[in-house]
């Protein structure tokens, strides 16, 4: 006769009374069905598909920030360059400018 296999004498963490089916691969914890859930080939408990939703939004939330970092420092950078190239033409003498003309 053969031993049964440890996922076989397992129980669910959240129903006791009830077999495991597997393991979280995150917290690896033995859950049943109706606990687990597979998501890109892997089981997944509720706890964890949480923890890693929320690693999800907040490298979003960062990712936003930089973007809108981006634009402000691009608009900034080009401001200065139209800023001192007015500048620059201010500065140049009228003569300089009444050569073209004539």
């Amino acid at each position: 006769m053969s031993m049964p296999s440890r996922l076989a004498l397992a129980r669910c963490m959240l129903h006791g009374s009830r077999e495991a089916a597997g393991r979280c691969t995150g917290c690896k914890k033995h859950f049943c069905r109706e606990c687990l859930l597979e998501i890109d080939g892997k089981l997944t408990c509720s706890k964890c598909l949480h923890v890693e939703e929320e690693k999800a939004t907040s490298r979003f939330s960062l990712a936003k920030i930089l973007s809108g970092a981006n634009l402000f420092l691009g608009i900034l950078a080009l401001w200065l360059i139209f800023y001192f190239v007015g500048r620059t033409l201010l500065n140049i003498s009228d003569l300089f400018h009444q050569s073209f003309i004539e």
